[in-house]
């Protein structure tokens, strides 16, 4: 059964800013309305016995104020504290539908008994509520040395009605619910950094800081007790050291970091089998970490050359998570390579009368890494690289480019998401990345 995603987006901003002699405000207002429909081929067979359609609509709206210092402005104490504050508020009503018509194919095909729908659907609407207020002050301790404060705290709240429809007492409904709650989260969450100036253009730095994701709900799941088990926040505790500097008169650019992230009931999306049917629930792994290093360096050895060369490593891991079906702890996490690196070169040439004709190549490396916590080969992606390329030519107007480009230049071939089936039913679906295009 071939598929189609039609997906339509109205966005509208609008920024108000002023500029006074003791602080700075911006006003930002958005708003964003956005219907999706979507379907697909369920079971991924030959057969036609079951089929999958998302309706989903969203209309959400959000505005901030933000203050922050100006020089010689309020509270800059003799311009050695710099600082920024503000509120946030946002708002989203949304709407899914889910809908698996089933066909005499199906094991799972009833006729349909008077009145009872001829698909088994599931509806979910949530309405989201969220504040937030934040402030940040940096500190000139002493010409070298800055301190930098920083506190978040906000609210979410979701309210949810959830239903389930179904045309026989058969899996995954065996009789319509409705259900329906109201979740409350909030966090509160610190920053601390302190940076040094060993030289002008060299400075070292340390970071705390915490942040969150709040719990949510789940959807397509046909019993009323598992659409009532919402999933919890997330939180993250992030420790962080790095440097950054310039050299060889502005010349040379070298960052480099290195991280500790501490994840607690870190969200994880997997199918599962609950009522004897696939369902996918949105879990907590319950502890988690990552551990990892970037390094960047950025030559420009002539006025019209330029090299770019990134590493990065990466250690991530389950600590804890016990899954309904599975026990992935001491595990690595999906999509978590331990190595990826890139290079690129970028020479411009200046022609007077002409423009400017600027040339890029660029090729990105990643480790092999599984792209699913079920680590079997249908989840396995070995290394692989891409080269791009591209040209671009400005003209001597000042406004006009013409780029010409190839990315994935070697057509590799390679996965970027597997959604597993548990057993009994197997298999699954597979995403790859996009191949050669120009």
């Amino acid at each position: 059964r071939p598929g189609f995603i039609d997906q339509e987006a109205f966005q509208l901003s609008f920024k108000a800013n002023y500029s006074g002699e003791a602080f700075d405000f911006l006003s930002i207002t958005s708003y964003n309305d956005e219907d999706y429909v979507e379907t697909r081929d369920f079971d991924t067979t030959e057969l036609d016995p079951w089929s999958q359609i998302i309706d989903q609509v969203s209309d959400q709206f959000s505005q901030e104020f933000r203050f922050s210092s100006v020089t010689d402005g309020f509270g800059t104490m003799k311009n050695r504290l710099t600082w920024v504050a503000g509120i946030y508020y946002f708002t989203d009503d949304a709407e899914r539908f889910d809908a698996f018509p089933a066909t005499a194919d199906s094991i799972l095909y009833f006729p349909p008994l008077g009145g009872a729908p001829d698909v088994t659907a599931f509806n979910v609407q949530v309405e989201t509520d969220s504040y937030a207020v934040y402030g940040q002050a940096t500190y000139a301790l002493t010409d070298d040395l800055n301190l930098t404060l920083g506190l978040r705290y906000t609210e979410d709240e979701k309210d949810y009605t959830y239903e389930a429809f179904s045309p026989s007492p058969l899996p995954p409904v065996p009789a319509p619910f409705k259900v329906g709650d109201n979740l409350e989260f909030d966090s509160t969450d610190p920053k601390v950094t302190l940076d040094y100036h060993i030289a002008e253009d060299v400075m070292v730095y340390a970071t705390y800081s915490t942040g969150y994701k709040s719990g949510g709900v789940q959807y397509a799941v046909g019993l009323p007790e598992v659409a009532l088990d919402s999933f919890d926040e997330e939180e993250l505790t992030n420790y962080e050291i790095g440097l950054k500097s310039r050299l060889w008169d502005q010349r040379l650019q070298l960052n480099a970091t290195a991280f500790y992230y501490d994840f607690k009931d870190q969200q994880v999306q997997s199918i599962i089998l609950v009522n004897d049917a696939p369902a996918a629930l949105t879990q907590n792994a319950a502890e988690s970490d990552m551990t990892g290093v970037e390094i960047e360096l950025m030559i420009v050895p002539t006025e019209s050359l330029t090299l770019d060369l990134r590493y990065a490593y990466l250690e991530a891991e389950f600590d804890e998570f016990e899954s309904p079906d599975s026990d992935f702890s001491g595990t690595t996490r999906p999509a978590a390579p331990e190595h990826a690196s890139s290079a690129s070169v970028t020479h411009v040439t200046e022609c007077s009368e002409w423009g400017t004709l600027s040339l890029n190549a660029r090729y990105a490396w990643t480790d092999a890494q599984y792209v699913n916590v079920a680590k079997t080969s249908l989840a396995f992606q070995e290394d692989y690289g891409l080269l791009n390329l591209a040209a671009w030519w400005d003209l001597p107007d000042g406004h006009t480019r013409i780029r010409a480009f190839c990315d994935n230049c070697d057509d590799e071939e390679y996965l970027v998401t597997y959604t597993a089936f548990p057993d009994p039913f197997g298999g699954g679906f597979r995403n790859w990345g996009r191949g050669r295009h120009y």
